[in-house]
């Protein structure tokens, strides 16, 4: 080995080892610059700032080699450019304090702060309560009044929200009226004395009688629910009782069911009349009631022995009324007289609510919000031909407890 060659291999390691001092000294300054970062972010001490920024310019400095003027004269102006750095650091910083003073003291002045306070919602006294419960109270349009409409009605500077609280305090709320027929001084009497006359008939006896009802449903959007302000235990009070409509002589718009059962024969066949049999032999009469109706009820008295009895009653419609009266007449089965106006005395009109229910449930199910034709009849055909002897046995034995239920309500509305 020669003396040039010596030479070169000794420049070489020197070389190396001041690459190596170099890039670590730049790891640190990558580190420093990270902190310095760190700090600018969110700077907890100003002078720590500023050391981190000096540190950095003496790494950087130190780094580059010292024997070029060329790399001196770039180390001073990357020195000159990082302390420029550091010195615009410091200053947005100061700079963003003093905003956020100015916001401080700005948001805390009583001069520029509106706040929007909410006005008391005005309230009742209790004279005012007194009056409200008696307005409700004193007939049945004032329990069907609007809650917006009372304010007015009572000369009362408030808003609905103050009324509902008030009535609801005292109990009342707006519920739908149950829907009975009408009952005057005449029909509770006779509802009464029917009541306390039967009121210790057995099973055997109720099971010997034959129930008979017809049932309209509409195939049409049906009439508005009609709500009236009332305590939960006012549901059947004179007041709140919403009469049952008049019975449309149209039958175009609705399908009629006709039901009959007793706890001897148990349930009859269910016949109907629809509006394809109203287009093909003409509205419901006294003639096509005979021709395509009667004949399965004469077949289900038939299946009775001796002794059972038909709960007529004087609700029936005209176009059956005259035919079941001269069958009964003829000796077919003894009349038992069922007062007017008394749904809570007939079976039938339990499993008719229950044909209701499962049509209101059909609906809400339904993707268009209501229920074709042809489910219609289902729902109907398929809810009374699921009635169990156990279901019937048990409407059989609440006769008993139906006729004291009027007896309690002196011969007015009950619940069943």
């Amino acid at each position: 080995m020669d003396e040039h060659q010596a030479w070169a291999m000794s420049y070489n390691k020197k070389l190396n080892s001041q690459q190596l001092r170099s890039s670590q000294q730049c790891d640190q300054i990558a580190a420093l610059q990270c902190m310095t970062y760190d700090h600018h972010e969110d700077p907890a001490d100003l002078q720590l700032l500023r050391n981190i920024s000096q540190v950095e310019q003496l790494l950087e400095a130190f780094a580059l080699p010292a024997n070029t003027q060329v790399a001196a004269e770039a180390a001073s102006r990357h020195g000159l450019r990082a302390k420029a750095r550091a010195q615009a650091r410091v200053e947005a910083h100061q700079a963003h304090l003093q905003a956020r003073r100015k916001i401080t003291q700005s948001s805390s002045s009583p001069n520029t702060l509106t706040l929007s306070i909410r006005p008391k919602v005005p309230t009742l006294t209790n004279d005012q309560i007194r009056q409200l419960v008696e307005f409700v109270q004193s007939n049945p349009n004032a329990r069907r009044t609007p809650m917006a409409e009372i304010p007015s009605a009572l000369g009362f500077d408030c808003s609905e929200r103050t009324i509902t609280l008030a009535l609801g305090r005292k109990g009342f709320k707006c519920s739908p009226a149950i829907t009975r027929p009408r009952i005057d001084e005449e029909t509770r009497q006779l509802r009464l004395n029917f009541a306390r006359e039967r009121l210790h008939w057995t099973a055997e006896q109720w099971e010997s009688v034959l129930f008979y009802a017809e049932m309209r449903v509409p195939l049409t959007k049906q009439s508005q629910e009609v709500f009236v302000i009332r305590k939960s235990d006012e549901d059947i009070h004179p007041d709140c009782i919403n009469f049952e409509p008049v019975a449309p002589t149209d039958d175009t718009n609705s399908n009629v069911y006709f039901a009959y059962l007793s706890g001897v024969a148990g349930t009859g066949r269910l016949r109907s009349w629809t509006r394809h049999n109203n287009s093909k032999h003409g509205p419901l009469c006294a003639q096509n009631w005979y021709c395509h109706i009667f004949d399965s009820l004469d077949n289900f008295v038939d299946d009775h022995s001796v002794g059972s009895r038909f709960a007529l009653s004087p609700d029936l419609p005209a176009y059956c009324s005259a035919t079941i009266k001269d069958a009964l007449r003829g000796g077919h089965m003894p009349a038992l007289h069922m007062p007017p106006a008394s749904p809570d005395l007939n079976l039938i009109t339990e499993i008719f609510g229950t044909m209701t229910a499962n049509l209101k449930a059909e609906k809400a199910n339904s993707l268009y919000g209501g229920v074709a034709e042809y489910r219609i009849d289902d729902v109907v055909r398929s809810t009374w031909e699921g009635i169990s002897k156990e279901y019937l046995t048990e409407l059989i034995e609440s006769m008993p407890e139906r006729c004291q239920a009027v007896i309690d309500a002196d011969g007015w509305y009950t619940r069943f």
